[in-house]
């Protein structure tokens, strides 16, 4: 019988940049991944339009994906964009389905911009009803490179330690 993870990585990603995050941040951690999924925000030219509009009205679409257990897992590492300022609508969707979290819970968002964005932290926690363990930004144009590689070290540090606060900005 297979031993179930202390760790898991859920991630959601539409075009592939979280997905690249989320990948390498399981591999340190040695975790397995589950991807997000939803019917919503697949139409080529207007699911930047539908997203915006859903991050901002606070609108969770359906999960397509397989529910997960998170009953034996000890951190829960959430993994996804940033649209118009708010986390992916996707992973709030994913927060309102489950009626216990593990102890740590991290997040680290991907954006388009480069600098620490405190506020879809702090919109997350909101959702969340607790503080995190770990929290942190990466903009798109720092994936694969070595400041990637240095903030999920940080990253993974801040989560071992529980320490939110002391998660490096850019």
């Amino acid at each position: 019988m297979a031993e179930t993870p202390k760790t898991i990585v859920v991630y959601y990603s539409r075009t592939g940049n979280s997905r690249v995050l989320a990948e390498a941040i399981a591999g340190a951690l040695d975790g397995p991944l589950h991807e997000l999924t939803v019917n919503a925000y697949q139409t080529p030219v207007l699911w930047y339009y539908f997203a915006g509009r859903d991050a901002l009205r606070g609108r969770s679409p359906k999960l397509t994906s397989d529910p997960v257990s998170l009953s034996d897992i000890r951190t829960l590492v959430l993994i996804g964009p940033v649209w118009a300022g708010n986390p992916a609508p996707p992973l709030i969707s994913f927060l309102a389905q489950q009626m216990e979290l593990p102890q740590k819970v991290g997040l680290f968002l991907t954006s388009g911009d480069r600098r620490l964005l405190s506020a879809p932290i702090n919109k997350f926690r909101y959702h969340l009803g607790r503080d995190l363990d770990a929290a942190m930004t990466i903009g798109s144009r720092d994936l694969n490179t070595l400041t990637m590689q240095t903030k999920i070290a940080e990253f993974v540090d801040a989560l071992a330690e529980g320490t939110a606060e002391g998660v490096a900005t850019a």
